[in-house]
């Protein structure tokens, strides 16, 4: 048998921790999809008694806040719980029961990709941006995550230029722009991961990495 629990930071969009959330977790839900440029999604519902989480933009859950869900169990030694990070996410839909037994509040989430592919937001309506042949692939990348707010992000250096000029007219997101520059070369893919980084990386093939779990690893987990 284990203890599981489940703890929820809530963030403002500098990642500042603001609060946990205080409230019953009735059930919870995580997908993980390596081939979806949202690749984690996450959903739960809590049962709340303060009034502060409620829905609403003068409350603690709206558009404008992240949340950032760990998972835990209870260890079998040290009677300590172990945290692990499972992701960072944004709203994209949230609703709100009341009756007179439960306050409940149901959250589904997405990685902060939402914020950028048309999910939530990220079109740039009636916006032309030409990219021209030659440009540094990771200076654009750096640009254009600048122009977005993105401050957390790590780019893999692979002296690229972009070999024609890109334009973009019309309503276009910020993940057609990336998308459009990751498909110029083979074996690149962008995300953002579980600290709520963009990621900008050459897909690994596992055959140059270090050991990452070795005996010393379990052994605390015993």
């Amino acid at each position: 048998e284990k203890e599981i629990f489940v703890k929820i930071e809530l963030l403002n969009r500098q990642f500042k921790i603001l609060e946990s959330l205080q409230g019953g977790l009735i059930s919870d839900s995580l997908n993980v999809d390596s081939g979806s440029k949202q690749r984690r999604t996450y959903s739960c519902e809590m049962q709340i008694s303060d009034a502060s989480f409620f829905i609403g933009n003068d409350k603690k859950i709206w558009i404008d806040k992240y949340i950032r869900v760990y998972y835990g169990i209870k260890s079998a030694r040290t009677k300590s719980i172990v945290w692990w990070l499972i992701g960072t996410f944004t709203y994209v839909d949230a609703s709100y029961h009341y009756n007179a037994d439960t306050n409940t509040v149901s959250l589904s989430c997405a990685d902060l990709m939402a914020d950028f592919d048309g999910t939530k937001q990220g079109q740039l309506t009636g916006y032309s941006l030409t990219i021209p042949a030659g440009e540094d692939v990771r200076s654009t990348l750096i640009a254009l995550l600048n122009q977005a707010g993105i401050t957390k992000y790590l780019i893999e250096s692979a002296e690229k230029e972009i070999p024609y000029d890109l334009e973009f007219s019309g309503s276009v997101t910020y993940c057609d722009i990336w998308t459009k520059i990751c498909d110029l070369y083979d074996a690149w893919e962008f995300y953002f991961d579980v600290d709520g980084s963009f990621i900008w990386r050459k897909i690994p093939t596992g055959l140059s990495d270090p050991v990452l779990a070795d005996d010393t690893l379990f052994g605390d987990l015993c």
